[in-house]
């Protein structure tokens, strides 16, 4: 209607779209999916809202003539009357915006966890999603988050594209341009697979690369769990040593997983992971080219090894906002994580979704039966450290994506 049309131009109004993947208990229903996303995100804009806050009141004064318009865009940009919208879609009866003028609707897409695993492209729903990845949401380079399952198929879509045009040629040998489409498409890579350490379910923390941390920021704060601010503990997987890894190279959130992304696209890039799980979290480019550029300009930034290793939340918000606006450099139209920071919503979240989500594991026989217990009690003794990254990495991709 009118109204919703006048959305679509209000600054004040977020309007997303989440393809739900998921609609049966204990991650599903879809209501209830969306409104662990609503909880995460407006906490996020309320935490950005105050360091925004706190960056206009530690700015260097506006000259007469700067300081209206200044004043106007800071208002629209920081105005904490702010209305975000979560309209649902249903992956599994291939329910989707019909008309391109219903997708531009939307400010940006949600695509969360599920159950399913993202190379089981022989299931329809499954396929239609991939398809609908490739075709709707990258080539239109749509504003996305994605998590858990939509992590691991926004990097398969584009290896799954690789197996598509595999296919179609095989009935067409004779068409060498096919094969040549097919052979550049073959190299675009991306798949998903089954996690090479096994299971996971639970607190775990993985380093930020060079990219993480430019986009994340510093995800550390002054107030931690940890009785040393700069460091934080890290179990290995015998639960027998403890690690201590710089504090700002860290992104530490919830899991449940049992799939990871194994390799990544030409236009994705790691934003944290390590050795053995390389791509946790990860940034997608409109093309290798803008990929490229922004590889270049964050070594450009790197700092030296006696200096921080990464920049203040609220630094790299400014920083991001600055790029953003100048549009020298592309920033990337789609951020995924591996983790859950929906987990961290304070209604139905850790309490309930999340050891819910654990249960079910057990009962699939994906873990042992002691591990809810364990998560539980690692979810309430590192919550404040567990909410703060989550809300850091929402805040900083609400920023990315330009949702705040």
């Amino acid at each position: 209607d009118d109204d919703d049309d006048d959305d679509d131009h209000d600054p004040h109004v977020l309007n997303l779209m989440m393809i739900c993947c998921e609609e049966q208990a204990p991650y599903g229903p879809a209501a209830d999916t969306a409104n662990m996303f609503l909880d995460l995100l407006g906490a996020a804009y309320e935490r950005y809202h105050s360091i925004c806050t706190l960056v206009n009141q530690t700015s260097p004064a506006a000259t007469a003539e700067e300081k209206p318009n200044s004043t106007q865009q800071q208002q629209q940009q920081y105005s904490k009357d702010y209305t975000i919208r979560i309209t649902v879609y249903h992956a599994q009866s291939m329910d989707y915006p019909k008309t391109t003028q219903a997708w531009n609707c939307y400010h940006g897409i949600i695509i969360p966890g599920s159950f399913s695993t993202a190379y089981d492209t022989h299931i329809e729903w499954i396929h239609r999603l991939m398809t609908v990845i490739q075709d709707e949401i990258h080539a239109n380079r749509r504003k996305t988050l994605g998590v858990c399952f939509g992590h691991q198929c926004f990097a398969h879509s584009f290896g799954f594209l690789d197996d598509d045009f595999r296919q179609r040629n095989n009935n067409n040998n004779n068409n060498q341009n096919s094969i040549e489409n097919a052979r550049t498409c073959c190299n675009r890579g991306g798949e998903a697979a089954k996690c090479s350490i096994g299971p996971i379910a639970g607190r775990k923390s993985f380093p930020l690369t060079a990219e993480g941390k430019f986009l994340f920021g510093n995800t550390a704060s002054s107030s931690s769990n940890h009785s040393d601010n700069n460091n934080i503990s890290s179990l290995d997987e015998n639960k027998t040593t403890i690690h201590q890894l710089p504090r700002d190279a860290c992104l530490e959130m919830l899991y449940t997983r049992g799939d990871m992304v194994q390799s990544l696209p030409s236009v994705g890039i790691a934003l944290c992971g390590d050795e053995e799980l390389a791509n946790e979290a990860c940034a997608y480019f409109a093309s290798e080219e803008d990929l490229l550029q922004f590889r270049i300009h964050v070594t450009k930034q790197q700092p030296t090894e006696d200096s921080q290793l990464a920049t203040s939340l609220r630094d790299g918000i400014v920083s991001r906002k600055r790029m953003s606006n100048d549009g020298k450099i592309a920033l990337p139209y789609a951020i995924t994580l591996q983790a859950h920071p929906e987990f961290m919503s304070p209604t139905t979240g850790c309490k309930e979704t999340f050891i819910n989500c654990v249960d079910a594991m057990v009962g699939h026989g994906a873990i042992c039966h002691d591990s809810p217990k364990l998560a539980l009690e690692e979810a309430n003794l590192y919550h404040d450290t567990l909410l703060r990254d989550s809300l850091d990495a929402a805040v900083s991709t609400g920023v990315i994506l330009g949702w705040f």
